[in-house]
């Protein structure tokens, strides 16, 4: 059976949106011996099939749906995410350029408010920033791919650098990198009715 065949009857049979996944499949399996001419045609019945589809044919669960598109690379997913599922956590449609943003500002904030080159604090920082700002400006990956990269959503990522912007001023101020740790007594309290009756009697 030939793959144009083949993509027609997966189209015109399929309705759930997870089947898409098993045409992804089929189609690069033949990748190396069809025209681009092919691809092509292919994608524009699979988007039209996908975009025609009744909102009861998907999961209600789901915070996305996806499409496929025709790259160099053969047929990929599109990601479109309607909600973070988060609650107080709104989605952002630009998000991966509002977290270079974060996270370009979070970098400006260990020089202006001069944490030292030399605190491991700033080294974990910059390592950290540094690697997702090289996957962020790369084209390889989709948004989808760098949510899996980095184990979270953008949107959350882009929360905790505004939470590092809070905190940097912070340790600027408290200086841990300062403490000598053989020097430094923590006072450690297990007892916390018992501290307050001591607060009590020496009052």
């Amino acid at each position: 059976m030939s793959l144009r065949v083949l993509l027609r009857r997966e189209c015109s049979q399929a309705r759930q949106w997870h089947s898409f996944l098993w045409l992804r499949q089929s189609v690069e399996a033949y990748e190396t011996s069809l025209p681009v001419g092919l691809y092509q045609n292919s994608f524009t019945n699979i988007q039209q099939r996908c975009l025609s589809m009744d909102d009861g044919s998907r999961s209600k669960e789901s915070n996305s749906s996806s499409v496929l598109f025709h790259s160099n690379k053969g047929f990929r997913r599109m990601y479109h995410k309607t909600t973070t599922g988060i609650v107080g956590l709104p989605m952002d449609e630009q998000a991966r350029e509002h977290l270079k943003e974060r996270l370009v500002g979070v970098l400006h904030a260990l020089d202006e408010h001069s944490i030292p080159a030399t605190a491991a604090y700033r080294r974990g920082i910059e390592e950290r920033c540094t690697e997702k700002l090289n996957a962020l400006s790369s084209e390889s990956y989709t948004d989808e791919e760098l949510e899996g990269l980095f184990g979270r959503q953008l949107e959350q990522e882009i929360k905790m650098c505004d939470d590092e912007l809070a905190l940097i001023p912070k340790m600027a101020e408290w200086k841990p990198w300062d403490v000598d740790p053989e020097s430094h007594t923590i006072r450690v309290v297990e007892d916390v009715e018992e501290e307050q009756e001591e607060k009590n009697s020496s009052g």
